[in-house]
């Protein structure tokens, strides 16, 4: 299995983060456990979050159907899938799923993902992450 892709792109004017913690223990065929704390800082509309992905929490990083593995492959951009799936399965900083789903668009862009890349992954999101969103409330 391949490793995380680590993003060493330049930072985002609204979205920072350091890389030089950020590591995973492959678990099985489709998880991932993060080995340090993934801390990150976003500013939205005035507003500062300051975010903390602990260590020890378990990601599938992008949930992408296998038959997509070849143009979206899970563990790319691996930041962005790790703030969105701590955020969307803990509700953290009380943010609600669309800035949740913006804060995901924008570490995709810190990372340097394709226009095409992001608007996809964005697109796919918006319109089926509230199966997860909702799930995460049972």
């Amino acid at each position: 299995m391949t490793a995380p892709t680590v993003c060493l792109a330049t930072p985002h004017e609204s979205l920072t983060w350091d890389d030089s913690d950020f590591g995973f223990d492959y678990i099985d065929g489709r998880k991932w456990l993060l080995q340090a704390d993934f801390q990150f800082h976003y500013l939205f509309d005035g507003r500062h979050f300051d975010g903390c992905v602990p260590a020890g929490f378990v990601t599938d990083f992008h949930s992408v159907p296998r038959l997509l593995w070849m143009i979206f492959h899970p563990s790319e951009f691996g930041q962005a899938a790790v703030i969105h799936d701590y955020l969307y399965r803990t509700k953290g900083l009380g943010v609600s799923r669309g800035l949740a789903d913006e804060i995901y668009l924008a570490a995709l862009t810190k990372c340097g993902a394709s226009e095409v890349k992001r608007k996809a992954m964005y697109r796919g999101v918006r319109m089926f992450g509230w199966l997860s969103f909702k799930a995460d409330d049972k």
